[in-house]
Parts: structure tokens; sequence; C-alpha cells
């Protein structure tokens, strides 16, 4: 039996996605044909308090931690479009 503190932890695959929405530490993600809420990942923030314009925004393309418990984690902005 696993233990349950454990298992809500435990890595369950990573992903690309988009982002469609952001609001106060969290991003709407399409990813996989799938809308996800995902939180900001520690290295995410470690990198927002040094530079804020490293904060999510819509349209750009993500890394995403997809835990086994369904929690979703922004790792970090891997593209952002550029405007015309």
């Amino acid at each position: 039996m696993s233990h349950p503190r454990r298992a809500a932890t435990r890595f369950a695959g990573s992903a690309n996605g988009r982002v469609t929405a952001v609001h106060p530490g969290v991003a709407e993600v399409v990813h996989d044909g799938h809308l996800s809420r995902a939180s900001y990942g520690g290295g995410l923030l470690a990198d927002m308090a040094r530079d804020p314009e490293r904060e999510p925004r819509v349209g750009d393309r993500v890394r995403l931690t997809c835990w086994a418990d369904g929690h979703v984690t922004v790792d970090r902005v891997v593209a952002r479009p550029v405007a015309p």
C-alpha cells in the first residue's frame, strides 16, 4: 500500500501547452486536447521574482508537469508570440 502523501506528489508526466487565460498565480492551459488550471511551479516563481516579465501570458507556449493526483504546474515559458 502506498503512502497517501507520497502518492499525492508522484510525478505522472510532462507536456507542452498554450496559455489561454491568466489569473493571479494560475494559468488556464490547453494541452493534449484538455483545458487545465495550472499553478506556477517553484522554478517559475523564482524566475518571476528575478524578472516579472517571465510570468506566463495568454498565447505563451509553456512546459507543464502533470502530477499523479491530477494537479498541473507550469514549469517555464518555452515560447512567447511576437507581436506583428
